[in-house]
C-alpha cells in the first residue's frame, strides 16, 4: 500500500528489457515533502544548468496512481546512459555513494557503479588526485576544476545541504 505521499521511481523496461518510453529507460518522480512551495529543487536544476553546470532537466507533473491524486511531483531527468552523454560525452561510469560518502581510497568500495562496468581505474585516480598535497594541480588531470568551482558556487548560494560544498554539517 502506498501511504503519505510516496516518491516514485518509473523503470520502462522493467517487464520487456530495453523498452523505452520517448526515449527514456527511467522516470523519477520527486514528492518535494520536504519543501512546501514545491519550488525550490526545480530553481535549483534551473540556477545549476544557468551556471553551466551539469544538471537534470526536470519539470512539475500532477501524479495519479490508478485513478487517485497523489499531487504535484518534479519530474527529475535520471542520470543515465540516455542522459550523460548530453554533458558527458566521454563518460565512462557513473557512481552513486551514500550521505557524507566521500571520494578517498579507504571509500571507494562503498560506491556504487550505476552506469558502466566494474573498472574503477577513473574512481581511484580522482581519490589520488582529491587527496594530493597539491589538490589544484593533481585534480586539473581528471576533473574540470572550473566546472567544480561553479558546481560548488552553486551550492552555497542555494544552501544545497547534500552536496559537495560543505554546507551538511
Amino acid at each position: 500500500p502506498l501511504t503519505g505521499k510516496a516518491a516514485f521511481k518509473i523503470s520502462f523496461d522493467d517487464v520487456v528489457p530495453g523498452q523505452r518510453f520517448l526515449g527514456l529507460r527511467r522516470l523519477a518522480l520527486n514528492n518535494m515533502v520536504q519543501d512546501p512551495s514545491m519550488l525550490h529543487e526545480l530553481l535549483a536544476y534551473e540556477l545549476f544548468d544557468a551556471a553551466g553546470v551539469p544538471a537534470s532537466r526536470a519539470g512539475s507533473a500532477f501524479v495519479r496512481v490508478n485513478g487517485e491524486a497523489y499531487g504535484v511531483y518534479l519530474n527529475v531527468e535520471t542520470l543515465d546512459e540516455v542522459s550523460l552523454p548530453r554533458w558527458f560525452p566521454s563518460t565512462r561510469h557513473l557512481y552513486e555513494g551514500t550521505y557524507k560518502l566521500d571520494v578517498t581510497d579507504g571509500a571507494l568500495g562503498d560506491f556504487e557503479v550505476d552506469e558502466g562496468d566494474g573498472d574503477l581505474t577513473d574512481l581511484e585516480a580522482l581519490a589520488t588526485a582529491a587527496g594530493a598535497p597539491d589538490f589544484s594541480a593533481a585534480m586539473a588531470g581528471v576533473a574540470d576544476l572550473d566546472e567544480l568551482t561553479r558546481m560548488w558556487a552553486v551550492e552555497r548560494y542555494i544552501g544545497h545541504w547534500d552536496g559537495y560544498s560543505g554546507v551538511h554539517g
